[in-house]
């Protein structure tokens, strides 16, 4: 899919969380399943499921849109407003991104575009999609 949008995206916006885990294996009452056994049954008393680190998609979007403007995410839950600004401009700096939104309890109410080291605030969702649809169009 990446390689057909290679050369029309002008912009991509990486969500937060976005493949961060996937699934390597369920148990349903002790037993292991797998895709091929289909529905899990509603009676079952046990289901666990086992989740493995994804690899990264952000790091790897320059290598497949060259020319975008790349926005990552970075949901903070842990630490103050400035920590979280600074794990958004190192996101950017590692993965040759040109901007990042960070919110998160970390950042406090709202949400923070950063794009080389400056910081815009914006207090809402709306505010947000209103900020990104104008920064698309510089």
């Amino acid at each position: 899919l990446f390689q057909q949008c290679k050369g029309d995206t002008d912009v991509v916006f990486n969500a937060a969380a976005l493949s961060d885990f996937t699934v390597s294996s369920v148990e349903a009452d002790g037993v292991p399943t797998s895709k091929a056994t289909g529905k899990i049954s509603s009676a079952t008393k046990s289901l666990i499921v086992r989740l493995t680190a994804a690899q990264k998609l952000l790091p790897l979007m320059r290598t497949f849109f060259p020319v975008a403007k790349i926005v990552g995410w970075k949901f903070e839950v842990n630490g103050v407003r400035q920590a979280a600004i600074s794990r958004g401009n190192q996101q950017i700096l590692s993965c040759h991104s040109a901007a990042c939104v960070v919110n998160g309890p970390a950042y406090g109410e709202g949400f923070g575009f950063l794009e080389a080291d400056h910081v815009h605030h914006v207090d809402s969702k709306q505010a947000l999609a209103a900020f990104c649809a104008d920064w698309v169009k510089k």
